[in-house]
């Protein structure tokens, strides 16, 4: 009786360190899986498209409208649009920053974002000719 007894135990204690194997391997696994989430305290990547976006905007409307008004600082002006923005969307300048810094840090992150916004300029405003005329770029017809 006592060998089946050793035997047992033998049995059972390593069927016990496979488990407990097992279950610090999937463990392991699982925190490891996240790591393309976005941090809570960083803008999140739909967000942050929109963002990055009208900043882009803003700073082509800057470039093209507001640098040809001798009454204005167009630097001056794409500051006040920028800030503008963030209010739009209810985000600190600090959250800003961080969350630009977070992106820039990771670039896989910040290229899938930029190839987002260029996948989608169409829903998100820029395609048409007439845009791009309204704020002075030049539609070049012989492509």
């Amino acid at each position: 009786m006592t060998a089946f007894i050793k035997r047992f135990n033998t049995y059972f204690s390593t069927k016990l360190e496979k488990l407990k194997i097992t279950i610090v391997a999937s463990l392991i696994l699982i925190s490891c899986s996240n790591k393309d989430d976005i941090p809570k305290n960083i803008i999140q990547p739909k967000q942050m498209q929109s963002i990055l976006w009208d900043n882009i905007k803003a700073g082509v409307y800057a470039t093209e409208f507001i640098k040809k008004d001798s009454t204005k600082n167009d630097s001056i002006e794409l500051l006040k649009m920028q800030k503008s923005i963030l209010i739009h969307y209810h985000i600190s300048e600090d959250l800003y920053k961080k969350s630009y810094q977070y992106y820039i840090q990771h670039p896989s992150k910040l290229t899938a974002i930029l190839d987002s916004i260029s996948a989608n300029r169409d829903k998100l405003g820029f395609e048409k000719e007439r845009d791009r005329r309204s704020i002075g770029i030049q539609v070049n017809n012989k492509e």
